[in-house]
């Protein structure tokens, strides 16, 4: 027999054990599809290239993504990497306008308590006045006696 139709023969013999399971360990990779694909129609039948279609490493060695979804899928992961980052400096400013409005309405809450307080201070005052100025006014008054 010849060695290289021998070596064939074993070839088959795995692929065809192997054919509905995993040939990842065969290293396959898109630009041996072809051969592949001879291979298996020359050896075995009809059906035996549908189960090697429909195997699970099949997804892997038979895409061929076109020039197109290659681009666009460079630009989809660039487009994520930049959304996570977004998101992320939104989270940021979302907790810094958080603070800040908090902040705000503590310092509101102060200015208001300090103008009530200054309302407060000033009423005794205002009295006070009154009554000094009642005071001066019946000492100014002439004596009735």
């Amino acid at each position: 027999l010849d060695a290289h139709h021998t070596l064939q023969k074993k070839v088959w013999h795995h692929i065809e054990k192997n054919i509905d399971g995993n040939l990842s360990h065969l290293g396959l990779e898109t630009k041996h599809a072809p051969r592949v694909l001879s291979f298996v129609h020359q050896h075995g039948t009809i059906d035996d290239l549908f189960r090697l279609l429909k195997s699970r490493n099949a997804a892997e060695v038979f895409t061929n993504p076109s020039p197109e979804k290659e681009r666009m899928s460079r630009q989809m992961e660039k487009m994520e990497k930049e959304n996570e980052l977004l998101k992320e400096m939104l989270e940021l400013e979302r907790e810094k306008s958080e603070d800040l409005h908090q902040e705000n309405n503590y310092l509101r809450g102060l200015f208001r308590n300090r103008e009530e307080a200054k309302e407060c201070c000033l009423l005794p005052i205002f009295k006070l006045l009154d009554v000094w100025r009642l005071f001066i006014k019946t000492l100014r008054e002439p004596a009735l006696s």
